[in-house]
């Protein structure tokens, strides 16, 4: 998946990430939702909520999902995608869940401000610091391998190490970057112009360093469990 040299890590972190959807039968799904098959829409969003419920997690932090829960942005978010179907452009398999992303943000953000305005009016402020800036509960069917109690809890495990250690990577460009090529798959260019790199070799440097940062928190984590 990446043309970059990866350091020992990727493998934990490409262990915990199940394939995204094969994007023919999706892009058929869009089109029969634009069509007006509301039915369709259904099975879009089941074959991207696993890898959408990971990605809103890490992106709400700590602090916001102590406000609110993550199936409750999850499923606003499914709502707002239904009805903007109609906008989505499909460019490339990372397309879908880009567009998701940018939806969940932006709820997030309505969320923060909201609980914001909520402690202001009692005298406290919410920082913004706990919204991750630009599942905890994992559905049974994700993995296709993965069959038994026993696989599915060692699964479930793998994936909330992961994904709390990429939550808490500093500087923020580094938990982006990884989200971008890793979560949801985008090409190097497009991580290049969202993330302000001037080249391609500039963001692969960029996913280095933040692997190699995961690699040691997650290291740390392991011989000194919190």
């Amino acid at each position: 998946m990446s043309t970059a040299q990866p350091p020992e890590d990727r493998n934990t972190l490409e262990d915990s990430l199940d394939a995204l959807p094969e994007l023919s039968y999706s892009m058929e799904l869009v089109q029969k939702v634009q069509g007006g098959e509301g039915g369709a829409m259904d099975e879009l969003l089941e074959r991207y909520q696993p890898r959408m419920r990971r990605i809103i997690a890490i992106k709400m932090g700590a602090k916001l999902r102590r406000q609110i829960d993550v199936e409750d942005i999850l499923q606003e978010v499914f709502l707002i995608a239904f009805r903007k179907i109609e906008g989505l452009e499909l460019r490339s398999k990372a397309s879908i869940l880009r567009w998701m992303a940018k939806i969940a943000q932006n709820v997030m953000h309505s969320k923060v401000d909201y609980f914001s305005a909520q402690k202001r009016s009692a005298g406290k402020e919410v920082s913004l610091h706990g919204l991750a800036p630009s599942s905890d509960s994992l559905e049974p069917q994700i993995s296709a391998g993965v069959t038994s109690p026993s696989q599915r809890a060692a699964r479930s495990e793998l994936q909330e190490l992961v994904d709390r250690q990429v939550e808490r990577l500093e500087p923020a460009d580094y938990r982006e970057v990884i989200l971008l090529r890793d979560y949801q798959e985008c090409e190097w260019d497009e991580i290049g112009s969202l993330l302000e790199r001037p080249t391609v070799a500039a963001t692969q440097g960029l996913y280095r360093r933040a692997h190699l940062k995961l690699r040691k928190q997650m290291r740390k984590h392991l011989e000194h469990p919190e």
